[in-house]
């Protein structure tokens, strides 16, 4: 892997996070809504960083006092599979306040993938959220104790 640094996102960073967002996702989130993300204080907002570039980024967001929603993870096509994901996701997960024991997660349920990911990381499917996604998609439902 590349020398790589997580660190906290910064509002120089929204652009190369919404152009990474719109080439990971069919129904990507916009500007504005990372926008809102960076300047709420119940989410986590970091970014992996390789030579001054954007590679990965990932939200979390704090919900009620015990559990919190992983809302988007992203990781650059050429730095996939290198372990990028899991430093993004490691680094959010210990970044959340100490209350927090639960992480529930939304994954299309064709996105085996991502799927296998969540699932090597201790996430476990709970249930499925017909219609969630724009095209009628189903989404699994995924959750870590912690």
């Amino acid at each position: 892997m590349d020398q790589v640094a997580v660190r906290k996102c910064s509002s120089e960073d929204l652009d190369q996070v919404t152009r990474l967002e719109r080439a990971s996702f069919k129904f990507p989130y916009d500007r504005s809504t990372f926008l809102h993300f960076l300047q709420s204080s119940s989410s986590s907002f970091l970014v992996c960083e390789a030579e001054g570039k954007i590679v990965g980024y990932v939200v979390c967001s704090v919900m009620g006092e015990s559990s919190a929603t992983l809302v988007s993870i992203a990781v650059s096509s050429e730095h996939r599979r290198k372990g990028v994901g899991s430093l993004l996701l490691q680094a959010a997960l210990a970044n959340l306040p100490s209350g927090v024991r639960r992480v529930d997660l939304q994954v299309a349920k064709s996105n085996s993938g991502a799927i296998n990911f969540y699932g090597h990381h201790g996430f476990e499917v709970k249930g499925t959220v017909p219609g969630y996604y724009e095209d009628g998609e189903d989404a699994l439902l995924m959750s870590k104790i912690l």
